[in-house]
């Protein structure tokens, strides 16, 4: 019996082994064309689409970090984190490309934005001629980006921080800072964040790696002159020409290695900074096991940190409100624009 419970999923691995194998062994084949990458290399595009692949991708994994630990930091001093992020699963469910397409509904020089405000305020009787969407600084790209990757790394934040025996250790430690002379967002970033920011980096690393490799979303709202260089690698693959076929090969390895080399630099990041940590919290003085923990880990916090938990708002979290109200907003576009059809510019409601 517990031969037949092993071979089983021998066999179904095995089964699933063979046809991926063979696709690698096609893929390798085609990517070790000295060919292709002259031809990848030759291409006018290939080198302003990997910068624009860097920007898009790094930019909007920043700034998803910065917001996730302004509104964590908010809601948890406020002590209103649980309500916030009961709205999380609404927000998870809207697909990437749906994203996109309302951002697009709202954003672009014939959409809802400019046509609340025309012809009373701008006189614009026509769609002007701007990049508010596939803009060539990839600014659309990066704004639907952050805004699909905040909740993600919010929920991933929120199974850590509502586990019992984490929240009551990190309850107890930040009231102890507070009692030491710190104020509530000094606390946060002294206790809280540095024990929390560990368990995040390998969502981090899924969040940067998709930015980096995006294609749907970056087809609807991303850059055009050139695009990114994920969106050119599925547009050579997709050609007839097999030079061509070959060529998207190479730019699937050059992004392939553009995302492991983010990879190991984001983790060897997250281990220096674990270290400089360890490295200051040398030598303090041993109180109480409680009090101990919380000055040890006050003397680990970087001071970029404290700078910015320094300036939270205590008043309602207006980034949280804004990315509530961005999702409204792209909901109620997808909802009228999957039931209308086309009505001229600045004609606000279609007939």
């Amino acid at each position: 019996m517990p031969a037949v419970k092993v071979l089983g999923p021998l066999l179904l691995a095995l089964f699933a082994a063979l046809p991926i194998g063979a696709a690698l062994w096609a893929v390798g084949a085609q990517m070790l064309d000295a060919a292709a990458w002259q031809a990848l290399w030759a291409d006018p595009q290939t080198w302003r689409a990997w910068g624009m692949t860097l920007w898009t991708g790094l930019a909007s994994t920043a700034l998803a970090w910065i917001t996730v630990a302004h509104v964590l930091a908010s809601g948890f001093i406020r002590q209103q984190l649980g309500r916030w992020l009961s709205h999380l699963p609404a927000l998870l469910a809207t697909p990437h490309a749906a994203m996109a397409i309302g951002l697009v509904l709202w954003l672009s020089p014939s959409g809802w934005a400019l046509r609340l405000v025309s012809p009373s305020l701008t006189g614009f009787d026509a769609p002007p001629p701007w990049f508010t969407t596939q803009d060539p600084w990839g600014m659309g790209l990066i704004l639907a980006l952050w805004l699909k990757e905040v909740p993600f790394l919010l929920w991933v934040a929120a199974t850590q921080m509502q586990r019992e025996d984490l929240r009551r250790r990190w309850q107890a430690e930040y009231a102890l800072a507070q009692t030491l002379g710190r104020a509530p967002a000094q606390a946060f970033a002294q206790i809280i964040w540095p024990q929390l920011t560990p368990r995040l980096r390998w969502p981090l690393l899924a969040v940067l790696a998709y930015g980096l490799t995006v294609v749907d979303m970056a087809l609807i709202i991303g850059p055009a002159t050139p695009p990114t260089l994920a969106v050119l690698a599925w547009q050579w693959l997709s050609d007839a020409d097999l030079l061509t076929q070959s060529q998207g090969v190479a730019a699937a390895g050059w992004l392939t290695g553009t995302v492991m080399v983010a990879s190991v630099l984001m983790v060897v990041g997250f281990r220096v900074v674990s270290a400089l940590r360890k490295f200051a919290s040398r030598g303090s003085l041993p109180q109480s096991q409680a009090t101990d923990r919380v000055g040890l880990l006050q003397q680990k916090t970087p001071t970029w940190v404290l700078y910015f938990c320094r300036r939270l708002p205590l008043q309602p979290n207006a980034m949280w409100t804004t990315l509530l109200t961005t999702y409204a907003a792209v909901g109620f576009a997808l909802t009228v624009g999957s039931i209308s059809g086309e009505w001229p510019v600045p004609q606000l409601w279609p007939e």
